[in-house]
């Protein structure tokens, strides 16, 4: 009876260790495919990180160039805000010796 009683533990004990290893590779796989989709996606998002690198880089590059033209047109602008009055001024009293000297001719040319 104890040797039956034994034999049946081992059975028992034997099922129970094959469900525990069944349960136990499954867990295993589940976790390899799990590892390899997460390396998939490191390695996507590393490539989509390399463009994105990439794309600052050649857009840093345009603003380098944008700010060095910048750079360069600053004093001529500024030159030209500064001198707008100026100019205007002396435009308008170029018109008014032009027109003075159109009326002086009309009138000269009357007479």
């Amino acid at each position: 009876d104890e040797i039956k009683n034994g034999m049946k533990n081992e059975e028992a004990s034997q099922v129970d260790y094959e469900e525990q290893m069944d349960t136990a590779e499954k867990l295993r796989e589940e976790l390899i495919a799990k590892k390899v989709s997460l390396e998939e996606a490191i390695a996507k998002r590393n490539e989509e990180k390399s463009a994105e690198i990439e794309d600052m880089n050649a857009n840093q590059k345009d603003l380098d160039d944008e700010i060095a033209y910048k750079n360069s047109i600053t004093p001529d602008c500024d030159w030209i805000i500064g001198a707008f009055e100026k100019r205007a001024v002396a435009r308008t009293s170029e018109m008014e010796g032009l027109s003075g000297a159109k009326d002086f001719l009309a009138g000269a040319a009357k007479a």
